[in-house]
């Protein structure tokens, strides 16, 4: 599964991918915007590292966006 979302504030697609039909995977995102790179896992409370969220393919695109808001908040001196 992929989820993009076109990111204003980063200016530049940002790419969370899952493997489909897993009851409840890892979600990656890819932040740097370079094909053919997986990215990292999500974590809580916005963070790439830490404790990992999984989703069900019913889940993900909610799990994304909420984790992308989050990482808005915690990282918004940066962009």
């Amino acid at each position: 599964m992929i989820y993009s979302i076109k990111s204003r504030k980063l200016k530049r697609e940002i790419v969370f991918s899952k493997r489909s039909n897993t009851e409840d995977g890892y979600i990656f995102v890819n932040l740097n915007g370079k094909d053919g790179y997986l990215g990292k896992k999500i974590c809580k409370g916005g963070y790439i590292t830490g404790e990992t969220i999984t989703a069900s393919d019913t889940d993900f695109k909610k799990v994304c966006k909420k984790w992308l808001r989050q990482f808005y908040t915690k990282f918004s001196d940066y962009f």
